[in-house]
């Protein structure tokens, strides 16, 4: 078993407690959220998030802002895992393990990220929904230029990663040293490829080209 740093570990005790209160009050377990942020990591690790169906917003669903103070929407690549990840795991068969890919489109709310990544992380770091696209069992053949939309407007575009192997490689490692693991049916959002601040009003959508859009408004 991996170790965790030392302010890892009470950080994501913190963060696992409110997971155990959302399941405990009937939501449902989804799956992680990486992160690879400066603001989010602790001792070089990946930063670790969980996900589950309290914050999973419905098709058609839009997202009371409430008080976030400093929103912001990732679009992010998102893969389905089909078999349990051994910590081990080597490349090629976290590879095998993936079973769908898709877009993402998670809301986040930046405004602790001075409080230090051990507040960040017992926080969930930063997320406070998401929404899934269609997913399709290969990435295209064709690199994929994901593309950030707010009220029509374009706003930003990056490349998506290609391989996400190693993150989930990453992760695997450090859900096993606190007793989790990735395992079948688990949703992985695996960072974002672009970011962009929104408000109250906006509607934002996110253009995966042929993995599809993903589209949420903030009420």
């Amino acid at each position: 078993m991996e170790e965790v740093d030392r302010g890892l570990a009470p950080a994501l005790a913190v963060q696992f407690g409110h997971r155990r209160q959302a399941l405990n009050a009937g939501a449902f377990h989804v799956g992680w959220r990486l992160g690879v942020g400066e603001a989010e990591r602790i001792g070089g690790s990946i930063a670790l998030g969980h996900l589950t169906s309290a914050t999973l917003l419905a098709t058609g669903e839009g997202f009371r802002s409430g008080g976030a103070t400093a929103l912001r929407a990732d679009a992010e690549v998102f893969v389905e895992i089909g078999r349990e990840l051994r910590p081990d795991a080597a490349a090629a068969e976290v590879r095998r393990a993936i079973v769908a890919y898709g877009g993402a489109l998670e809301l986040v709310d930046l405004g602790n990220a001075g409080d230090g990544p051990e507040a960040v992380i017992a926080g969930n770091t930063f997320h406070r929904a998401v929404r899934f696209g269609p997913s399709r069992p290969q990435l295209p053949a064709e690199a994929l230029e994901v593309r950030v939309l707010v009220n029509g407007e374009f706003c930003a575009a990056a490349p998506a990663p290609d391989d996400c192997a190693g993150r989930l490689a990453a992760a695997a490692r450090l859900l096993d040293a606190v007793q989790e693991r990735l395992r079948p049916g688990d949703r992985v959002i695996t960072g974002a490829v672009v970011q962009v601040g929104v408000t109250d009003g906006d509607d934002v959508v996110a253009d995966f080209g042929a993995l599809g859009r993903v589209q949420i408004a903030i009420t």
